[in-house]
């Protein structure tokens, strides 16, 4: 299924040194600005694990309320834009902010290596407003743990390439497998129970090798509790109905 071209240049680079421990720690300044960050606690958590060290990269997508032809194009929302910007830049990781551009968000879909759609947006939800016409403006940020990364990163998002953004974003690549096979499980299904870990599992497990896959998953719950309970409670917790940012 992978093209050998796409994998052999689609390598992640050798991961550098981890960071500080103490500036990343409970009363460092990188862990203070990711929990005050009005965001949702996703992105809060794929930031810190990032500036912790257990994952290579990872990207936030702003984007604008939706338009109808006729109507005025709207903007991303600058407040979450400057939130998550704050955050980011008190890590020290390697950030940068990509074009505003538009699109109908309906025809936004990730692809495999060999051109495969593996993934697309709800397509009953998004179907009415492709009748619509409708469009979204779209801002992304790349961070990184180093410029190298970034550029990995950026490139398999620019690429739609759901195999090198799963090796980007630190998930197993036997999931990542699983995943494109359309084959993943539920975290629940191999027996866990811990609410933090089945968070972090949101990746998907492959039927054959769910047990190892999870150990990946209780690997970053831990990381983030110790680093930030706040955090992890506000993961564990959250609840679409009720979140305010």
């Amino acid at each position: 299924m992978t093209d050998p071209e796409h994998s052999k240049s689609a390598e992640l680079p050798t991961p550098p040194p981890r960071p500080n421990p103490e500036y990343l720690g409970p009363s460092g300044l990188a862990i203070e600005r990711i929990e005050q960050a009005r965001l949702f606690p996703k992105e809060k958590v794929d930031l810190l694990l990032v500036a912790l060290g257990e994952k290579p990269a990872t990207l936030h997508r702003l984007s604008s309320p939706a338009w109808a032809p006729g109507e005025t194009q709207q903007g991303v929302p600058e407040d979450e834009f400057q939130a998550y910007m704050t955050a980011a830049e008190a890590t020290g990781l390697a950030v940068e902010v990509g074009p505003d551009h538009v699109v109908n968000p309906a025809a936004e879909y990730i692809r495999g290596t060999d051109g495969e759609v593996v993934y697309r947006q709800n397509p009953s939800y998004w179907d009415a407003r492709v009748a619509g016409g409708e469009q979204e403006t779209w801002r992304t940020i790349f961070v990184a743990r180093d410029q190298p990364t970034l550029e990995f990163i950026k490139a398999a998002d620019a690429a739609n390439d759901a195999r090198a953004l799963g090796q980007a974003y630190g998930f197993p690549e036997t999931a990542t497998d699983a995943y494109l096979a359309g084959h993943i499980e539920h975290a629940s299904a191999v027996g866990e129970s811990d609410p933090a870990v089945l968070a972090f599992a949101a990746y998907g497990l492959s039927p054959e090798h769910g047990a190892e896959e999870l150990a990946v998953a209780r690997r970053w719950a831990d990381a983030v509790r110790q680093a930030s309970p706040r955090i992890a409670d506000e993961l564990i917790n959250y609840d679409p109905r009720t979140f305010r940012k």
